[in-house]
């Protein structure tokens, strides 16, 4: 178990084309033990397939990537996942399985996964299904769900997986506002190490430690989240007008555009 402070995820030197284009240009990076890292940055500029390489799925970039100082091709598909568990930004429109099944799909269970007779969940499952509010969805078909519920339900799963490494593509896509605000100060509370990429400015200020920039597929910022979200950096990027001010009942930045 890696130590605080002691990078889990590092990339060094990272490039990745598709057919003549870069999409990621020389990317360095180290994720530590606890981060809960944020990947900004306008469409197009590179956060799903870094995140992507951050995961071990993408084979075809140039660079090295380590995840606890081993090289991330030398996993395999079983070994990587007892330490990072991911959530798409897509999920298969046409599932044709209950939401329990999906479910114990993420867990490390011997009974069988398609068992009709509900397991017996632990105390961590069974805050989760609570956290997540899914617990009625349980003998549903994942295919008849909302949106909304569909992610919630694919973020269960992940977090059931119970690793150290969380990745997270755009997590809060169709969750209404409620559900986006307990469940990323659900996920916080968990102390994973976390990698997302998000949108929303004021979600990220609110939720993460760390945030890295992309635009044209370069990393042109990694730091903090207060001194990443610069008003300045934020203006230029986005090319719009951006006021930042303290939340007046958070102790968070507060960003707002026009």
């Amino acid at each position: 178990m890696p130590e605080p402070n002691q990078a889990v995820l590092k990339l060094k030197n990272l490039k990745l084309y598709r057919k003549q284009t870069i999409i990621l240009d020389n990317i360095n990076l180290k994720v530590l033990k606890g981060d809960i890292l944020g990947i900004v940055g306008p469409n197009g500029s590179g956060k799903s397939s870094l995140l992507q390489c951050l995961q071990g799925s993408n084979p075809k970039y140039l660079g090295e990537i380590y995840l606890h100082d081993k090289p991330i091709n030398t996993w395999t598909a079983k070994e990587k996942a007892t330490q990072i568990a991911v959530v798409s930004q897509e999920h298969p429109e046409h599932l044709d399985l209950t939401v329990f099944s999906i479910l114990m799909i993420g867990r490390d269970d011997k009974r069988p996964f398609f068992s009709h007779a509900l397991p017996k969940w632990t105390p961590y499952e069974s805050t989760i299904i609570e956290k997540l509010a899914i617990h009625h969805l349980l003998p549903q078909r994942f295919n008849t769900l909302s949106g909304g519920e569909k992610q919630r339900v694919m973020i269960a799963r992940a977090l059931i997986q119970h690793t150290d490494i969380l990745v997270l593509d755009e997590p809060t896509n169709h969750l209404d506002i409620s559900h986006q605000l307990s469940i990323l100060r659900f996920i916080k509370t968990l102390g994973l190490t976390v990698i997302c990429s998000l949108h929303d400015i004021n979600l990220t200020s609110m939720f993460c430690t760390k945030v890295g920039i992309l635009t044209k597929g370069q990393l042109i910022t990694l730091a903090d989240c207060d001194l990443a979200l610069s008003q300045k950096r934020l203006s230029d990027i986005y090319n719009v007008n951006v006021v930042k001010d303290q939340h007046p009942k958070t102790p968070h930045f507060r960003y707002s555009f026009y």
